[in-house]
């Protein structure tokens, strides 16, 4: 648990655990780097109700694919084109996250660009506590 931000592969909780939060930080990425990964971790017996933003910074072809991996199976693809010389936001995508299941996002592009990231915020969910607990 922790209040801090931090970018890089690690998913962060707030301290009452009630919401998680990962930030890629912006990645300089080449065309011919091939599919690259933003963001990857691991969740333990909690699943998350997130949101995902991918983001890419002055890209300089014609398309570009974000991908997201549950223990290495695609389970989503968002293919975005035309966005020479722009800087651009994909979609706002809502996925469930079980537990225990390693999540991972990835870009592939069809040309430079001068960074791309990925953004995941949302609330934590735990499975129903047994037993007579006052809360």
């Amino acid at each position: 648990m922790s209040s801090d931000t931090v970018s890089g592969n690690a998913l962060q909780f707030t301290n009452d655990n009630k919401y998680c939060y990962a930030y890629s930080g912006g990645k300089a990425q080449t065309a011919a780097a091939g599919e690259v990964t933003l963001l990857e971790f691991t969740t333990n017996s909690e699943y998350l109700i997130v949101t995902a933003q991918f983001y890419l910074g002055d890209l300089s072809g014609d398309w570009w694919k974000n991908h997201v991996y549950f223990n290495n199976v695609l389970i989503f693809q968002e293919a975005l084109y035309n966005a020479s010389n722009y800087n651009q936001d994909s979609g706002v995508n809502h996925l469930i996250i079980p537990p225990f299941t390693t999540a991972k996002f990835t870009t592939l592009l069809a040309a430079d660009a001068d960074y791309t990231a990925v953004t995941v915020s949302g609330k934590v969910g735990m499975a129903q506590r047994v037993g007579n607990l006052n809360e």
